[in-house]
């Protein structure tokens, strides 16, 4: 599922669809163990991390960018965004893959 997500984002960029480490969370509806009707939340990419004479721990920069940590932030954009929705019942929050290429 990740990998045919990836390629669907990619298409219509080559110039980034190669990459050494790509990383995905996938949720499931459903029973346990039925991976037929998971849905891709996050997918990241990346093998890079900051040198320790450039980290930041006020957050001015991104000091992990390993695929699996990318995919973990999109992760948790995706639970803040959920809350947002629980939180306001009437409120429409759209959240799309192209939204968070960047």
């Amino acid at each position: 599922l990740v990998l045919n997500k990836y390629a669907v984002l990619m298409e219509n960029d080559s110039s980034h669809a190669r990459r050494k480490v790509l990383a995905g969370i996938v949720m499931t509806r459903g029973p346990p163990g039925q991976l037929n009707n998971g849905e891709v939340i996050s997918i990241g990419t990346g093998t890079k991390c900051v040198g320790g004479e450039h980290m930041s721990v006020r957050g001015a920069a991104l000091n992990d960018s390993h695929a699996e940590i990318v995919a973990k932030r999109g992760l948790c954009l995706f639970l803040y965004k959920q809350l947002e929705l629980l939180a306001n019942p009437g409120k429409i929050v759209y959240l799309t893959f192209r939204s968070f290429l960047f």
